[in-house]
């Protein structure tokens, strides 16, 4: 009998040590930065240009500081602290200003570095034999990076484009998104010819005159082709982009306007879509701990039956 309560007396103690470990690991905070990688084109008439970062975490109001590192360290401006929550991720802007005679042959790199802490309260009594109790701060972090890409381009103005919606109701209408990724501003003008679905007739034309777009900045612009029934196709244009992309126009389907040069190319926008790290590791640990004690008691049955035939 006391062989079994010693072995009792054991494995709950492991059971005890155990589930200390996994509820110290649940605290632990994470941080996400997006996107991985950021691209800067700079144009040496250009004194900056600004990109931005979304940075998000697992934890509620966790304190994070950025730091640059590399070659480029000291090109940077941005904001060195600020306060994050789970659900609502924060977007950082970022300026970099050359401060060299930058070469067109090379690429020039960094990184910057996104640390996040969060102070926890223990309780522990100051003195034996007292009750009151002090805090004691317990400081979890954990960091992730970005990598930056800065290069010389030729141009100035440059950008992406993106034909997010084709909205099939009474009239057609076309939403895309124009994404400036030069350094300097510009209105794009975006033009459509509609062709028939042989594409030998133009059937009709539409053109806007956005406003000012700002380096690294994004609008969206709607474009109403009236009423079109059947299958068509439109040939969408944006000038000041070199872009040009024929599309076909029928069901509601996204499609891309793609660009004529290397750095035109389109990218899909893609949401930000996260599971919570907490709330899974609070499931993993609440299975664990059911999972540990089916197969304590079955090992105190087992010997219990052993010690029984002995």
């Amino acid at each position: 009998m006391k062989m079994i309560n010693k072995k009792i007396r054991f494995w709950i103690l492991i059971f005890v040590l155990f589930s200390l470990l996994l509820i110290n690991n649940a605290q632990a905070v994470s941080i996400g930065a997006s996107p991985a990688t950021l691209h800067f084109d700079v144009t040496k008439s250009a004194d900056y240009t600004e990109g931005k970062v979304l940075v998000s975490t697992s934890g509620e109001n966790v304190s994070v500081s950025v730091s640059a590192e590399g070659e480029i360290a000291d090109w940077f401006a941005f904001e060195k602290e600020f306060i994050v929550s789970s659900g609502k991720p924060y977007k950082l802007n970022i300026i970099l200003k050359p401060k060299i005679d930058m070469e067109s042959t090379r690429s020039y790199t960094g990184i910057l570095r996104f640390t996040a802490s969060k102070t926890s309260q223990a309780k522990q009594p100051t003195q034996v034999n007292q009750t009151n109790q002090t805090g004691i701060e317990n400081k979890v972090k954990s960091s992730t990076t970005a990598g930056v890409v800065v290069k010389l381009i030729a141009r100035a103005i440059s950008c992406e484009a993106t034909l997010k919606k084709i909205l099939n109701q009474k009239n057609t209408i076309l939403e895309i998104n124009v994404i400036n990724t030069g350094s300097a501003e510009f209105k794009p003008t975006i033009a459509v010819d509609v062709w028939d679905n042989k594409i030998e007739n133009i059937i009709r034309r539409a053109k806007i005159q956005g406003g000012e777009l700002l380096p690294s900045s994004e609008k969206e612009f709607s474009i109403d082709l009236k009423e079109l029934k059947g299958e068509y196709w439109a040939n969408i244009k944006i000038k000041e982009c070199g872009i040009s992309e024929l599309v076909k126009l029928e069901k509601i389907s996204p499609s891309t306007i793609k660009g004529a040069s290397d750095f035109l190319t389109s990218k899909a926008i893609k949401g930000l879509y996260r599971i919570k790290i907490k709330d899974v590791l609070a499931i993993s640990i609440y299975s664990l701990i059911i999972i540990f004690i089916i197969l304590l008691t079955y090992r105190i049955i087992k010997d219990r039956k052993k010690d029984r035939r002995g």
